[in-house]
């Protein structure tokens, strides 16, 4: 697990296991997740999990994925349904 790992700027926190590497992005909607999402990709993540602190930055970020390349997985989750 790493915090802040260095992509071309930096990915929130990475997750490793048995050669699987995950990057998680967590959005407040105070950031460009399109960008954060094109970054990730373009540095070879195939999958991506985003946590959206709200509910409104969880709507757009679940529009936005759509367009997201086919090799790629790309997961949203609104962080308050994780502990619900």
């Amino acid at each position: 697990m790493s915090v802040e790992e260095p992509v071309g700027g930096y990915t929130d926190i990475t997750a490793q296991k048995n050669g699987r590497i995950v990057a998680i992005e967590i959005e407040t909607g105070k950031s460009d997740d399109q960008a954060n999402m094109e970054k990730n990709l373009g540095r070879g993540f195939k999958e991506i999990l985003i946590l959206a602190t709200g509910a409104e930055t969880y709507r757009k970020i679940c529009g936005e994925v759509e367009n997201i390349s086919a090799d790629a997985q790309v997961w949203v989750e609104q962080a308050q349904n994780l502990i619900e």
